[in-house]
């Protein structure tokens, strides 16, 4: 009776834990560094790809995510499409695959952005707005960053 009970823990545990991700767990190394927009879609409209030369919006040439921790403390510097710099600090929640950028200075429209990774790797980190970019027509947005 006690092996069945063992094998029953065993299948279930085995079952459970073979769930699917798009998102690695979260690994620092991954997370910190520069990231830089590859491509950028604002709702089903992609206005941005590098190196094009007839994107919609060409600012986002000057985008920049850098996710830096500094002893221990996670930082953030983001540069928008608009040219304005806010600095602030950055948290990520794996269950949820959100990364929160917070505590900005100066303070943006909206106090904090909070995006779903939904694919991280060395190669690409892509994030997707959770709440309407009031900057871009209250889209939702499609953000593929590379490491610069």
């Amino acid at each position: 009776m006690r092996y069945q009970h063992l094998f029953l823990l065993i299948i279930l545990g085995s079952v459970f834990s073979c769930r699917t991700r798009n998102v690695e767990p979260a690994d620092e190394a991954l997370f910190t560094g520069t990231f830089k927009a590859s491509e950028v879609k604002e709702g089903n409209v992609l206005v941005y790809r590098e190196g094009a030369t007839n994107n919609i919006i060409p600012g986002y040439a000057s985008y920049r995510i850098a996710l830096l921790n500094e002893n221990g403390e996670r930082k953030v510097v983001l540069t928008e499409f608009t040219g304005e710099r806010f600095e602030g600090i950055w948290t990520y929640s794996s269950p949820d695959q959100l990364l929160t950028l917070g505590a900005l200075s100066p303070q943006p429209a909206s106090i904090t952005f909070v995006y779903k990774v939904e694919s991280l790797t060395q190669s690409s980190l892509i994030l997707v707005n959770t709440v309407p970019n009031p900057k871009t027509g209250q889209t939702i947005n499609r953000l593929v960053l590379v490491p610069e």
